[in-house]
């Protein structure tokens, strides 16, 4: 399905175009397929994870630019899943996900 998104204070047509199987990761694209994002739900993607959705993401569209963003430096509160944690100080390539 499609999504518009303010949390990344990007607005656009945005479609979920594969899932984890316990929704660790979600790959992001648009409907023309001019970009794409794999979102997790942790900084960091086990290697097992990241090749599954890279192969998902290589089903649909071309992965040959996708950049990896490093968190190395960042700052998490123990739980990420908490809704009253405070932000942290972050890498300024902010969110983990793999950018195309």
């Amino acid at each position: 399905g499609d999504f518009t998104t303010k949390t990344l204070r990007l607005e656009g047509d945005y479609w979920i175009i594969g899932l984890g199987e316990k929704y660790e990761y979600a790959i992001v694209s648009d409907p023309a397929r001019t970009s794409l994002y794999i979102l997790s739900k942790t900084p960091f993607l086990a290697d097992h994870l990241k090749e599954e959705a890279l192969a998902k993401a290589r089903a649909q569209i071309t992965t040959d630019d996708l950049i990896w963003t490093e968190q190395q430096g960042c700052v998490y509160p123990a739980s990420v899943g908490s809704t009253n944690y405070k932000s942290q100080p972050q890498a300024p390539d902010h969110p983990g996900s793999l950018v195309y």
